[in-house]
């Protein structure tokens, strides 16, 4: 019986029933014995909306639940398939899931990680589903180390990241195997008995064969958990290292249209968590090197203004030469053709941005080691003077600032890309 819930609600529970929901919430057991997301929990309190909570009675069962709107109790939200699997895990495995979005990876590895902690292993999970990771902010490879059940990633602070600055894994397959491959060799050095790999749900064409072939062959996995519905993700299998074995799993009961509807929750929860708060911070470009852009790499040529400017057609504020590149910071939308012509005369590449469109720009704060230290969104850059600003609840002071490639609004909803011209 669905119950509504936001004052508090009690609500009864046969043995292998539950319910999928989602945060703000409180749950208390009242009577028997309750698992969230297979982790024995007599109480969990969670602050934040896009947290979801699987609660399934061990046995008979009273709850009282608040906050979390209607309350459906459903049958068999556990399969049979994923008790089975945590009991053959074995110290040294590293498990891989495979599968397109919504079939439940993320709920599988957050199970395991629960199970397999409980039973005593530092359990390892690394989440390299950019767009809906489970372990630090959007955009970010994460590591969560777990010698405990942490119930969900979510609400434990990360162990390491490596930050990609998008949303999406397309054109950007290289930090992705890169930021995977190091990650889990970091795991392997801090101890981990065990090591689960999320992955993106991008399973179709050849960009996402390329990433998983090549995601598979630098983690090396001793088993690969491939999840689907109808056949969809099949063509995956034979990317496959051949040491690996294969797990073929569906979907649990819980991912529903109802369920998915939740998952697609907009990521600004996720953002805010990691930004809201964050403070105007000022940093030297002598000190603090900018990468993932053309900016900041050349040599100033201001000189080059006023000419510049007259031939592309818009005011400059700045214009910088590297052995490779022309990058500009300007007032407009320069001639499309002018700005071919300086390619082909200086065999050069040119890009240009504007400071609206670097405004808001997504940022990693990047430590000595190259991890991903924070993040925090670009407020303003005066290359003349040296100086980057940047709203962030670091305090420290970086190595590095990685430009990303979403920019946010005040209220940390996506508002743009940047485009593939930008410096």
């Amino acid at each position: 019986m669905a119950l509504g819930a936001e004052e508090g609600s009690e609500v009864t529970l046969e043995p292998g029933q539950g319910f999928v929901v989602y945060g703000p919430l409180s749950l208390s057991t009242l009577e028997g014995e309750v698992e969230v997301w297979g982790a024995p929990a007599d109480e969990v309190k969670v602050d934040h909306p896009d947290v979801p909570v699987l609660v399934r009675a061990v046995e008979r069962s009273r709850v009282l639940v608040a906050g979390a709107g209607s309350v459906e109790p459903l049958e068999n939200l556990i399969p049979e398939s994923w008790e089975e699997l945590a009991g053959s895990v074995e110290p040294g495995d590293v498990l891989v899931v495979l599968g397109g979005v919504d079939v439940g990876k993320s709920g599988l590895l957050t199970f395991l990680t629960n199970r397999l902690a409980a039973e005593g292993m530092r359990v390892a999970l690394l989440d390299a589903d950019i767009g809906q990771s489970d372990v630090g902010p959007p955009g970010t490879i994460g590591l969560l180390l777990a010698d405990s059940p942490p119930i969900h990633p979510k609400l434990s602070e990360p162990s390491a990241l490596f930050f990609v600055g998008d949303v999406t894994p397309r054109g950007h397959l290289l930090p992705m195997v890169v930021g995977s491959s190091r990650l889990a060799r970091l795991a392997r050095e801090r101890g981990a008995d065990v090591t689960l790999v999320n992955t993106t749900g991008m399973i179709r064409g050849g960009a996402a064969r390329a990433l998983k072939r090549f995601k598979l062959a630098a983690l090396n996995p001793t088993k690969v958990l491939l999840i689907q519905r109808d056949g969809e993700a099949e063509h995956l299998r034979r990317l496959i290292p051949g040491g690996a074995r294969v797990v073929g799993m569906t979907p649990p009961p819980y991912v529903s249209e109802k369920y998915r509807s939740l998952r697609r929750m907009s990521r600004r929860s996720a953002y805010a968590r990691y930004l809201e708060g964050g403070a105007l911070r000022s940093y030297d470009l002598d000190e603090v090197g900018l990468v993932g852009t053309f900016l900041g790499s050349g040599a100033p040529k201001p000189d080059l203004l006023e000419p510049f400017s007259r031939s592309l057609g818009c005011r400059l504020l700045y214009l910088e030469e590297a052995p490779d590149a022309i990058a500009m910071l300007c007032e407009g939308r320069p001639k499309t053709g002018t700005l071919k012509l300086i390619a082909e005369l200086t065999g050069k590449e040119v890009r240009y941005t504007t400071p609206e469109r670097l405004k808001g720009l997504y940022l990693g704060l990047l430590g000595g080691d190259g991890l991903c230290a924070a993040v925090g969104l670009l407020e303003r850059i005066d290359l003349e003077s040296r100086v980057i600003e940047v709203r962030t609840k670091y305090y420290g002071v970086p190595g590095l600032i990685e430009f990303g490639h979403v920019r946010l609004d005040e209220r940390y909803e996506e508002a743009g890309r940047r485009e593939p011209w930008e410096a």
